[in-house]
């Protein structure tokens, strides 16, 4: 029995550490954590290296023991859609925070508290969309790669 399916997990391993690398040297991580004030992208992120990682495992295993594909990526394929969820809710709580009751009744006295006002505005809407882009790029990248994975075991590719 082959290891390829491993070497192309750790393919995918060595990608994701680039793109780590990319993001924390141009000091994007920086940039959404500060932006996002509900923390949800920060749980985005573990969640998905938690997955990435059981899938690395999983690919391992089945490598050298079993060849049962479909019962072994359920739980990260549900946990890619749970990532979704979450960017959505993040969505739903940034749009929340940007009507909340404190901005709608803000009265608009001078030039310095409009500022403030869209101040407030723009971070939570960069926080909405924030979360959502990083939910959809999250659960995209791991449903791909359990696509790859399981049609690269059943050798159809």
């Amino acid at each position: 029995m082959t290891n390829k399916t491993t070497y192309i997990w750790y393919i995918f391993l060595c990608l994701n550490i680039i793109a780590f690398y990319l993001l924390y040297h141009y000091d994007i991580i920086h940039w959404i954590v500060a932006n996002d004030v509900t923390y949800i992208t920060s749980i985005i992120a573990a969640i998905y290296s938690a997955t990435f990682l059981s899938i690395g495992y999983i690919t391992r295993k089945i490598d050298l023991y079993e060849r049962d594909v479909e019962s072994y990526y359920e739980v990260p394929w549900f946990v890619s859609e749970q990532i979704l969820g979450l960017g959505l809710l993040g969505t739903v709580i940034g749009f929340m925070y940007m009507l909340s009751g404190d901005l709608i009744n803000t009265k608009l006295q001078n030039a310095e508290s409009v500022i403030k006002l869209m101040s407030t505005m723009s971070l939570s809407m960069g926080t909405a969309l924030l979360t959502t882009a990083t939910g959809l790029i999250a659960s995209m990248l791991l449903k791909s790669q359990i696509v790859f994975l399981v049609r690269l075991i059943k050798n159809e590719l």
